[in-house]
């Protein structure tokens, strides 16, 4: 199997989102989340607020 060129390599083909003049973006989050009987969780409820959320484990540990 050919070896991946590192991520620097990689061409970027993405541009801020267009808008039209004096119109807002429309933004959404995800404030909560619960899980009941899903894969390793008997139960979880997590409160969320509108910033960057990064959830780091290890294989298996049910980040999906």
């Amino acid at each position: 199997m050919p070896e991946s060129p590192p991520d620097e390599d990689l061409p970027v083909h993405c541009s801020p989102p267009a808008r039209a003049p004096g119109r807002t973006v429309a933004r959404a989050f995800v404030a909560s989340l619960k899980l009941t009987d899903f894969r390793n969780y008997a139960g979880l409820a997590l409160a969320l607020d509108p910033r960057s959320v990064v959830l780091t484990g290890q294989n298996g540990a049910g980040k999906t």
